[in-house]
């Protein structure tokens, strides 16, 4: 039976190319697997000179706890500097985006937000 649990090894996972078409992401956990709103779980490295162009999520929230590396977050017209043991909460509806400026890693949650017929 499948009570919800998730156990997995990041070594066992396989990587996949971002949805924004940088970087390698290995899936924790899918939309598909979660009893709630969140749309995934992830953990994913970025190189340097990649970059995550401006864009907005209407029904979706995000949060970035970076591991190591450094990078540049911009979020709502500001620039942030991002480097090991910085966490980003990214709104619904907010413009945002990603400048690398070495090997990144970090873990990434997105939530759904809103009406059930909007999610």
């Amino acid at each position: 039976m499948n009570n919800g649990l998730i156990v997995r090894q990041l070594e066992d996972l396989s990587g996949v190319t971002t949805s924004h078409g940088v970087g390698r992401k290995c899936i924790l956990a899918g939309a598909g697997e979660c009893g709630s709103g969140a749309t995934q779980a992830a953990f994913g490295v970025l190189a340097p000179g990649e970059e995550v162009g401006e864009h907005i999520h209407p029904t979706m929230e995000e949060f970035y706890f970076f591991l190591d590396g450094e990078a540049e977050m911009l979020a709502g017209g500001r620039v942030f500097s991002c480097r090991g043991h910085t966490f980003v909460k990214i709104p619904p509806g907010m413009p945002h985006g990603m400048r690398l400026k070495s090997i990144t890693r970090f873990l990434y949650w997105g939530v759904a937000v809103g009406p059930k017929e909007q999610i």
